[in-house]
C-alpha cells in the first residue's frame, strides 16, 4: 500500500483520485482519499440495467469514457500504468465527473511485465495469459475496451464462456461481442481497443483521436449485430448457460 502512495500520491488530474495517505491500524490498512459521493460506475450500470431504458445512451457513455481516457493518457504521460481499469475502480464526484481510483496494481510504464498476472482477469489482454514480456500500457488500452463494452451494454462483457478457462480462451481467440444498437463508429472503436496483437493495438493518444471520441454521428451499425453475453442455443434447442466473467 505504501508503494501505491509512493507511485500515485503526487498525481493530480480532474479525473483521478489518488491516495493521500496510508495508515496501518492493527492488522488492517486504511487508505485516505478524496470523497466521491456519486458512487461507482458499477453502481451506475446496475441502476441503468434495471431502469426503463436498460442501458446508457451512447452520448452519456462517450462522456464517461472520454473522461477515463483523459485520465489514462495523463497516467501514461507521467510514466504510470494503472493495470486494473474496471467499473468498481471508477467513482463519480459531486459534479458527476468520472474519477479513476485504486492504484494498488499500478506500475511504472518502463517496467515491462513478465508472466505474473496483475489485475482482474476479465479485463486482462490476451498477452497477460502468455509467458512473455509485455508492455502494460497497451494492456490498459485493452481494459478500456472491455469497460467501453460495459458502458454500452449496462455491464455485459465482450467475451463470455461456460467457465473461467472458456472465458480466457475467448479473450485470446474469439472476436469481441459488440452490443446491439451501437453506432458503427462505436463498434469500430471497440474492435480497435480489443485487438488481439498488442503491437497492433492503439496507444492511448490514438484512442483520444478516434472518430467516436470526437463525437462521430451516432449512425447505427447494420444488422445483424452480435449481442453481448446473449445465451446461445445448444444442440437440443435449449439455452446454454454462460458464466459471467469473474
Amino acid at each position: 500500500m505504501r508503494s501505491e502512495l509512493a507511485l500515485a500520491g503526487k498525481l493530480s488530474h480532474p479525473h483521478i483520485i489518488a491516495p493521500r495517505s496510508v495508515v496501518r491500524r492493527g492488522d488492517h490498512v486504511e487508505v485516505e482519499m478524496e470523497y466521491a459521493p456519486g458512487g461507482s460506475l458499477s453502481d451506475l450500470l446496475k441502476r441503468v440495467k434495471y431502469g426503463p431504458t436498460g442501458r446508457l445512451d451512447e452520448v452519456h457513455a462517450r462522456r464517461i469514457f472520454s473522461q477515463l481516457v483523459e485520465a489514462v493518457a495523463y497516467l501514461h504521460a507521467n510514466g504510470v500504468v494503472h493495470n486494473d481499469i474496471k467499473p468498481p475502480n471508477v467513482m463519480f464526484d459531486g459534479a458527476g465527473a468520472a474519477r479513476l481510483i485504486d492504484f494498488g496494481n499500478a506500475t511504472r510504464a518502463a517496467e515491462v511485465r513478465d508472466a505474473i498476472l496483475i489485475g482482474t482477469p476479465a479485463y486482462m489482454p490476451p498477452e497477460a495469459f502468455r509467458p512473455e514480456p509485455r508492455d502494460s500500457r497497451v494492456g490498459d488500452v485493452w481494459s478500456l475496451g472491455v469497460l467501453l463494452v460495459n458502458l454500452l451494454s449496462a455491464g455485459e462483457f465482450p467475451f463470455v464462456g461456460r467457465d473461467e478457462d472458456a472465458i480466457k480462451h475467448a479473450i485470446c481467440s474469439a472476436p469481441p461481442g459488440i452490443p446491439d444498437g451501437v453506432s458503427a463508429a462505436g463498434a469500430e472503436l471497440v474492435r480497435r481497443l480489443l485487438t488481439k496483437a498488442p503491437k497492433d493495438r492503439p496507444a492511448i493518444g490514438d484512442v483520444r483521436a478516434d472518430a467516436w471520441m470526437r463525437g462521430a454521428p451516432a449512425e447505427r451499425q447494420p444488422p445483424p449485430s452480435v449481442a453481448v453475453a446473449k445465451e446461445l442455443p445448444a444442440a437440443g434447442g435449449r439455452p446454454r448457460q454462460q458464466t459471467r466473467p469473474w
